[in-house]
């Protein structure tokens, strides 16, 4: 292995020989197949220029080629430049996306923990559980309980556990009976009995959890009349999540590593951990674009990113970090299939001051300016020949201005060629980012979706809805216990514009949203309202058509909703439905998805949209575009279908495109297999090329 690389080492040297390549790129590019293909060809039209150079002289011939000679060699290092320059730029768009989506994507998910955790410590039945001496929590309670938790994480299947802790620490009940129940004295007890109203994120090894392996845990203390009864915790499936993550980022055939870095640097989530193991410290790559760092045996580029908080929530504080083998960096970059460009599109970009800096639209006029000057020594060269002008050897003065010629044609391809390679380089870099940012958006949005189905279906089961709409003889004190509850649970999930509680003939019994009271007492008329009333089983839910609705001002949202069980086991006495405030909402999420300059702002004429299969507009980036309008391209050339992954240039407007799309395919058990609604969604992300 080691004369192997050797090897490899000297045949890259002795390739780039003489190649004045920037100081920036003279450790990436050797590494780039294409660039070693053009700079070996370079390289071999270089000594022949050297060779027909130095042979002119000597025959005679009457024309000098030894300035096309010094300006093919100028030219060739700035070609070789400009390709490795892009090939770099390419390959750190894909990675630094991919690091930016595997932080973002969870710190979107951990801020929905940070809600469920505050809205079940408010939770009666376990305030009731706490409320009782030791002799009353008999094992018919506990089980009781354990029997709402199990509803819970039913519900909510990204926890592993729901652990209750008395003040002394001990467990009181746990959903997971085979881990411990003896005296916790883990930090997160005392952290989380002194957060009066918040709650506390932790990640470690803990006595909560046996095995030694560090968990991600929420924790909040239980509240009962400014007196902490206990505290709540929920045990996050970090692991499950991240390989969830990971699977959409990191192909089979795709060398790079995906991690996720604690504050220190230690490696907490890995998408292959034989290569990269959890637990090892690594530096974080936060002052420079990338940095070629040694781990184990092998170098690497490594970049990383950091989270941009949501809606006020930054996350643990942890880096989403992409280390690829250098040797391997950029074999995707050098041998993907590249996607589809029209060649005359592809021509008209290629003028765009948007896409080519000067120094990549300046290669093309040299090129002509040497060929040029080729034409016109070669032209006087043959005029000698045929004026009579004497040479050592005429039939070798022919044989010679005959290779010349040969020669100037084929640096003429090579230049072509290379030219061509290096404006889809840098036009289906684009392509592809956009294509990873539309999996992030489409992502972000099922990870969403889901917690709606979750929120509406476990708040169906709070008992004081149950016991209010079971009880003909409900007062307007009960129906204000019901109002209170709807309200502390919009505290914590800003999401919702509106939740509303209505008995089993569609009226409307409480609503959380103090402006909308005058909706308590009329009857809900929309179709999912019967859907609702008819089912069964606690864990299915309804969810109604993307539509403009009156409870959301006439404006198009998702409308959630399940049943409230009757307190006597009969059929539903009532609903909850949940109105979406989809508006802001959608548009967040597509925003944040939405590609970014080198100072982190959105590039010019970037858009994002949501769309259904019928090309309808769900949400948008832009003001102009609105909810039901019909997408403004070809949907045919976009491929929009359910699960789809392309990516094309379009035209729109008087402006070509590069567009990413992406197809929802559910997350979890949400809008996947067995689930009887599909999220029929795509995102689509575009940039702006230049002037169709």
């Amino acid at each position: 292995m080691l004369r192997g690389a050797i090897l490899r080492g000297y045949l890259m040297s002795e390739t780039f020989k003489g190649i004045d390549l920037d100081p920036g790129l003279k450790s990436v590019v050797p590494h780039m197949s294409m660039a070693q293909q053009y700079a070996g060809t370079l390289q071999h039209l270089q000594s022949v220029w050297d060779n027909l150079s130095l042979l002119g002289q000597l025959a005679g011939t009457g024309i000098d080629i030894s300035s096309t000679r010094r300006e093919f060699s100028d030219l060739a290092t700035d070609l070789l430049n400009q390709l490795g320059t892009e090939a770099l730029k390419k390959f750190l768009q894909d990675a630094n996306s991919k690091a930016q989506v595997s932080i973002s994507t969870l710190v979107r998910n951990l801020f929905e923990r940070t809600a469920n955790i505050g809205f079940l410590a408010s939770d009666q039945d376990i305030r009731d559980f706490l409320r009782r001496d030791g002799e009353e929590r008999d094992e018919t309670a506990r089980a009781a309980l354990r029997a709402r938790f199990g509803e819970y994480v039913r519900k909510y299947t990204v926890y592993s556990d729901v652990v209750l802790l008395d003040t002394s620490g001990h467990v009181a009940v746990r959903l997971d009976e085979n881990e411990a129940t003896d005296v916790s004295d883990d930090a997160i007890l005392r952290e989380a009995m002194q957060a009066r109203g918040g709650y506390v994120e932790r990640f470690g090894a803990t006595k909560l959890v046996s095995g030694g392996a560090p968990s991600l845990i929420y924790a909040a203390p239980v509240i009962d009349q400014g007196s902490v009864l206990g505290v709540v915790c929920l045990v996050f499936r970090l692991q499950d999540e991240m390989d969830l993550i990971f699977s959409k980022l990191v192909s089979p055939q795709d060398w790079s590593v995906v991690t996720v870095l604690d504050a220190a640097g230690v490696v907490v989530a890995s998408s292959d951990p034989i290569h990269i193991p959890l637990g090892i410290t690594l530096t974080p790559v936060i002052d420079s674009d990338y940095k070629i760092v040694k781990f184990g045996p092998m170098e690497y580029i490594a970049i990383s990113s950091v989270a941009k908080p949501y809606q006020g929530y930054g996350g643990p504080k942890w880096y989403g970090h992409v280390m690829v083998p250098l040797q391997h960096a950029f074999d995707k970059v050098d041998t993907e299939a590249a996607p589809e460009i029209d060649d005359d599109v592809l021509a008209t970009l290629t003028h765009s001051p948007d896409l080519f800096s000067e120094a990549v639209h300046g290669i093309p006029s040299k090129a002509e300016h040497i060929l040029r000057d080729l034409n016109q020594a070669l032209w006087n060269g043959r005029m000698s020949q045929a004026t009579g002008s004497k040479s050592a050897a005429p039939d070798f003065s022919r044989v010679l201005l005959k290779e010349i010629s040969e020669t100037g044609s084929k640096t003429k391809d090579v230049f072509s060629g290379s030219i061509g390679d290096l404006h889809q380089t840098v036009v289906t870099s684009y392509q592809r980012v956009n294509q990873v940012k539309a999996e992030l958006a489409i992502d972000v949005m099922d990870r969403s979706l889901y917690e709606r189905a979750a929120d509406c279906r476990w708040w169906a089961l709070a008992p004081v809805f149950s016991e209010v709409l079971s009880n003909d003889k409900s007062s307007g004190q009960d129906r204000d216990a019901v109002a209170n509850v709807l309200r502390s649970i919009i505290d914590l999930y800003p999401v919702y514009t509106n939740l509303i509680v209505f008995d089993r003939d569609g009226k409307i019994v409480a609503v959380s949203n103090d402006q909308k009271q005058d909706l308590v007492g009329s009857v809900l008329e929309e179709e999912w309202v019967g859907r609702i009333l008819s089912l069964r089983d606690p864990q299915s839910y309804v969810v109604s058509d993307f539509a403009p609705s009156p409870l959301y001002d006439d404006r198009h949202t998702y409308i959630y909703g399940a049943a409230i069980p009757s307190a006597r086991g009969q059929r539903a006495v009532g609903g909850v439905a949940c109105v979406f405030d989809a508006e802001p909402q959608l548009a967040a999420m597509l925003k944040d998805a939405l590609p970014r300059d080198d100072t982190g702002n959105i590039k010019f004429g970037a858009m994002g949209f949501y769309v259904d299969l019928k090309g309808k507009v769900i949400s948008c980036t832009e003001d102009f575009f609105t909810a039901g309008q019909q997408l403004p391209m070809d949907i045919s050339v976009l491929r929009i279908g359910r699960g789809c992954r392309h990516c094309c240039v379009v035209q729109l407007g008087d402006a070509y495109y590069a567009v990413g799309t992406n197809g929802s395919s559910g997350y979890r058990e949400f809008k996947g297999e067995g689930d009887a609604y599909q999220n029929d969604v795509v995102a689509l992300i575009s940039t702006r090329l230049g002037a169709a």
